[in-house]
């Protein structure tokens, strides 16, 4: 906030690089010892179609086009011009693991 040239910018929270939903959710659950799990899409049809039912599927559904491709979020230019970086995912997932033991 005290340096000027950061101002009227958008700056990603500083992340690590990409992973799947499949890949945070199964190492979040060995961080925490538990198995992991199947993980499967829904088609958005079918999302749109539970969502005549669900409000939140029907709030997911709209979000359809963001699945329709890779979604991939870059800090690069945050941990450049800020000096930042993501801490390591092992030790993310380790933390978070201990803390619900």
């Amino acid at each position: 906030a005290f340096a000027p040239e950061t101002w009227g910018r958008v700056w990603h929270a500083v992340s690590g690089p990409p992973s799947s939903q499949r890949a945070a959710l199964n190492g979040s659950l060995e961080a925490a010892g538990a198995a992991p799990v199947a993980v499967h899409g829904l088609p958005i049809p079918l999302v749109r179609a539970i969502g005549l039912a669900s409000p939140q599927m029907r709030e997911l559904g709209q979000l359809g086009y963001i699945f329709g491709r890779p979604y991939v979020m870059d800090s690069s230019r945050t941990q450049a011009a800020l000096g930042l970086a993501p801490s390591a995912w092992e030790d993310t997932l380790r933390r978070t693991g201990e803390g619900n033991r």
